[in-house]
């Protein structure tokens, strides 16, 4: 949990990376053709420095509580896979105030993603960074409940359909970001272990 040196960079690049996740999800919606973005009126990039402050924050609570300790204990006892699903079972658990398939799905698929970075990169500045722009970004694109920038409409009659969209949307690029972190671990093990057999 400590800060290293580099820590505030990675957090940065993270950041910059995990915008990419909701700016995707959105443009696939839109690109359905029925769904929407409308500028909030009043909305202006110096409104959005509380929802961040405040999106960091979350981001920071959750990745202590559930990427740290817990995580590291459950994959130096179990191994990373089995930690990783334990941790994502509790995550989701706490996520179904937002509806059930958002926690089963979303918040799951989020959780392999946030922790797969945390164990590749050794720490939690790169999770931290996801996790505070995938919310963020969402805010920003009108995917929370309150609207940030813009507003997302949806026409009638396909709501339940673009749920499914969105849903896709999601996971796919969390799924491929999370396989790039579990490569990219591997790789830092390897060097590790090739550095200690010399």
């Amino acid at each position: 949990m400590a800060p290293a040196r580099g820590s505030g960079l990675r957090f940065a690049l993270a950041f910059l990376f995990g915008l990419i996740l909701p700016t995707l999800q959105t443009l696939v919606l839109v690109l359905s053709g029925h769904a929407h973005l409308i500028r909030v009126s009043g909305a202006n990039p110096a409104t959005l420095s509380i929802p961040l402050l405040s999106y960091l924050a979350l981001a920071c609570r959750e990745e202590v509580a559930f990427r740290s300790y817990p995580l590291r204990r459950l994959d130096t006892r179990f191994g990373p896979w089995v930690a990783q699903f334990s941790i994502a079972l509790v995550f989701a658990l706490e996520h179904v105030a937002n509806g059930w398939v958002n926690a089963l799905l979303g918040a799951t698929v989020g959780s392999i993603l946030f922790g797969m970075a945390a164990l590749a990169t050794r720490g939690l500045a790169v999770p931290v960074g996801l996790h505070a722009a995938w919310n963020f970004g969402q805010w920003v694109l009108g995917g929370k409940e309150t609207p940030g920038l813009w507003r997302s409409v949806t026409d009638e009659g396909w709501h339940t359909r673009l749920e499914s969209i969105g849903m896709a949307a999601c996971v796919v690029p969390m799924a491929a970001a999370t396989f790039g972190f579990w490569r990219y671990g591997r790789r830092i093990a390897q060097n590790v272990k090739g550095k200690i057999q010399l």
